[in-house]
């Protein structure tokens, strides 16, 4: 019977024993360490707000915030409750208007079960901006418009063309936004440094190439972080006429 009993006692024994295996992992957390240089601060800069936000692949897992003191310029924050699994980091920067005009991205963190991950010290670096350029046809439409492409070209407010920054599209072109995934309509232009009195000047080209309609707008003003969209009538015009303007 002692022999029976102590089988029995072994058997109660075997589901703690195989607990440990199965037990969930701990949540584990990022100390995130940013700062905006040697010399600016968050006053300078105009910052009110400082966030940290873990994304595990494109899933935002977890976020943070805290105040920006007018004369702070770098800290820590704590992203807790975190997954044991590999995280990239953003902290992005808040005026007062609660618009992001600061960001820097990690690289790959990796969390392990119930400790504390530290990210390296992360500057952030301003935001660039966007610009959606659309346009009306004379003709209302391509195909009545005879025009085949649009070519859309930006300047800076001296007139002078801004390095790298000339499309060429179908006159019907779309594109998925990046923020949504929405189809949106012309062109996109992305990662402008901010600027005051940027030109627009746009063509619509015709099957051959030539330019058979003329547009432009003037004075556009880009801030840090920015996406704003313009329309440029495009009007009909001659070949010498197109070149002269």
């Amino acid at each position: 019977m002692k022999h029976v009993a102590c089988v029995l006692f072994a058997l109660t024994l075997l589901p703690a024993l195989g607990c440990g295996d199965d037990a969930p992992a701990a949540p584990g957390a990022i100390d995130v360490k940013w700062t905006l240089g040697p010399v600016a601060t968050c006053g300078s800069l105009h910052l009110t707000r400082i966030e940290a936000r873990a994304y595990r692949g494109t899933t935002l897992e977890n976020t943070v915030s805290a105040d920006c003191p007018a004369n702070g310029s770098s800290g820590t924050l704590t992203i807790d409750e975190l997954t044991p699994a590999k995280y990239k980091v953003v902290v992005e920067g808040f005026d007062a208007t609660d618009k992001g005009t600061w960001l820097i991205e990690s690289t790959s963190l990796t969390v392990s079960s119930g400790k504390t991950a530290e990210s390296p010290q992360l500057r952030l670096e301003e935001k660039p901006a966007a610009l959606i350029v659309d346009w009306t046809l004379p003709g209302g439409k391509c195909a009545t418009s005879n025009i085949d492409r649009v070519e859309v070209t930006l300047f800076d407010s001296q007139g002078k063309e801004l390095a790298g920054r000339t499309q060429t599209v179908d006159c019907d072109a779309t594109f998925p936004d990046p923020e949504d995934g929405e189809t949106t309509a012309g062109a996109l232009f992305e990662d402008l440094e901010p600027i005051e009195g940027m030109v627009v000047l746009g063509y619509g080209l015709s099957t051959s190439g030539t330019k058979v309609a003329r547009g432009q707008v003037s004075g556009i003003n880009l801030g840090a972080g920015d996406k704003v969209t313009k329309i440029v009538a495009l009007d009909t015009c001659d070949q010498v006429d197109c070149e002269g303007q």
